[in-house]
């Protein structure tokens, strides 16, 4: 039920807060007196505050001082001031006595085929209602039968008019929205006006034309989806939704659902239900189950990409010893987070879900396949010499794109353990060699032209060193999300950022988790984040 009406008038509020503890009988007789005031009050005349009062209570107040109230706003208020009295005073059925015939709020809706609304305006002039408590302790609305018989034969036919009318079809309201425009466009005119004239013109009331013209105004300006992925990054850079949403003279809650929808767009992008095999069971349903079934994947330690050209060449010549067991250890806890990223999400905390298992994920691809270079170095090799490579650090850095994105797929695709032909399953060495190799053919015939001029090239310029040129971030290419994921934030002891991001021994956390370990609530462990990004 709504909340007792207000008393705008403030001789009545003054009124009422006077006969707040009035026993039941003098409430009722104070009601049925100022139900017979409705039928007396003119609305075009005025009326002295000490006859109102006198109306009402039968009581002469010597001190009140001398007023008139316009009858039109008496009479509207009056309404207000009955469901107000009998609110106060907690009448029930059996108290009502000679208000006991009545009908309810639903009843006289379907007995006049009104709406809410309209039985609001009629209250307005001289239709009154009863606030009781019926038997299961719920108030209602009682509409006295005295009180809607007199207001039935005063307005019979505004009642008609209004039970002839109907919900406008869509189509309806439509083609008045388009007349409006129309209107408004080529004489200028004011709204009220249009309104008017439109309702005149369909047969429907000004109230409900003037509703639709008032719906037909340029619709509010909403972010581009360019906008979102802006909005994203500002906010992975450390600025808080608030500032945002200032600057944009939004709110905040438009950011957030801005910056949701650009984290959405993001995750289909990167696809991570095509990023593991279809056959792999999801060992767990959560990020801490699958880093108490993988111990050691939650502290694998990857060092950064190497800078240049020269260097990585050098570290990708180291070969490695490759433990079998861990091997399987860290593909089996990769592809359960890539599982777990791939569940729909349907709120923020899915985001940060998702987003967590992938920076897991892009830690583990590098450890995993860090062991494995010197198995791309030799595909490369076996393709075009790298010695010949060398003269075009163009076609050297393709080269190592393709066939570290090649491992990657492999890796994807790769079964560790419960294969058909044994128990236990293969090495991944293996299928990146065969992946590499398949994808550098593919990439030798596209590049056979540039691979055929590269002798006379190494005869006709001195050889380039290889030390001063960038190399290709590998990291990111075998992990499309890690340059979003992953932000190049220096190696601090900031607690927030070293279990936000993994870095060190530790594994990437949600922020749950991250208030969690802090001993502090969600909201400031964001804050704290959100802090730490912008101001390393």
């Amino acid at each position: 039920m709504p909340a007792w009406p207000k008393l705008k008038l403030r001789l009545l509020a003054d009124l009422a807060e006077q006969l707040r503890f009035a026993p039941k009988p003098a409430v009722l007789k104070d009601i049925a007196r100022a139900a017979a005031t409705i039928d007396l009050v003119e609305p075009e005349q005025d009326y002295p505050a000490d006859w109102i009062v006198f109306r009402i209570t039968g009581y002469r107040d010597e001190k009140l001082t001398a007023g008139t109230v316009p009858g039109r706003q008496l009479k509207a208020h009056l309404s207000s001031l009955i469901e107000r009295l009998s609110a106060q005073a907690s009448l029930r059925e059996p108290d009502l006595a000679d208000f006991a015939e009545g009908f309810s709020q639903p009843e006289l809706l379907a007995r006049w085929n009104v709406t809410r609304k309209t039985l609001e305006r009629y209250r307005t002039r001289g239709l009154f209602a009863l606030r009781i408590i019926g038997a299961r302790g719920i108030s209602r609305l009682h509409f006295p039968a005295q009180s809607v018989r007199r207001f039935e034969s005063a307005n019979r036919q505004s009642l008609l008019r209004a039970a002839a009318f109907s919900r406008m079809p869509a189509e309806k309201v439509r083609s008045l929205g388009e007349r409006a425009k129309r209107l408004t466009r080529r004489t200028g005119a004011a709204r009220s006006r249009i309104s008017a004239h439109l309702a005149r013109k369909s047969g429907r009331s000004v109230s409900a034309v003037d509703r639709i013209v008032r719906s037909v105004r340029k619709p509010a300006r909403r972010l581009k989806p360019s906008a979102h992925a802006r909005l994203l990054f500002r906010w992975e850079q450390g600025h808080h939704v608030g500032a945002l949403a200032r600057s944009l003279r939004k709110s905040r809650a438009a950011v957030i659902r801005a910056i949701n929808l650009a984290r959405a767009h993001r995750l289909e992008v990167w696809d991570p239900a095509s990023r593991f095999p279809p056959e792999f069971s999801p060992i767990s349903p959560s990020i801490h189950a699958i880093a108490q079934r993988c111990p050691r994947a939650a502290i694998v330690i990857v060092p950064p990409a190497e800078p240049t050209l020269q260097t990585l060449l050098d570290a990708m010549r180291l070969r490695e010893r490759i433990d079998r067991d861990l091997e399987r250890e860290l593909i089996e806890a990769h592809h359960a987070l890539i599982a777990l990223a791939a569940a729909p999400p349907r709120g923020a905390d899915d985001f940060d879900r998702a987003e967590t298992c992938l920076r897991w994920a892009a830690k583990l691809r590098a450890a995993i396949l860090r062991p494995s270079r010197v198995l791309l170095l030799d595909s490369i090799h076996s393709v075009v010499p790298i010695d010949l490579l060398s003269v075009e650090p163009a076609l050297l850095s393709s080269a190592l794109s393709t066939a570290f994105q090649a491992a990657a797929a492999a890796l994807e695709n790769f079964l560790p353990l419960g294969t058909r032909r044994r128990e236990i399953g293969g090495n991944l060495s293996a299928p990146i060699t065969l992946a590499a190799g398949k994808a550098l053919a593919d990439w030798a015939r596209a590049r056979q032209a540039e691979i055929d001029l590269l002798p006379d090239r190494r005869l006709k310029r001195a050889a380039r060193s290889l030390s001063a040129i960038a190399a290709p971030d590998w990291c990111a290419l075998i992990s499309p999300w890690h340059q979003d994921l992953l932000p190049s934030v220096p190696r601090t002891e900031d607690p927030i950022l070293r279990l936000r991001f993994g870095l060190g021994t530790e594994r990437p956390h949600t922020l749950p988790e991250i208030a969690a370990a802090l001993g502090q609530s969600r909201i400031r462990a964001a804050q704290r984040l959100q802090d730490a990004l912008r101001f390393p």
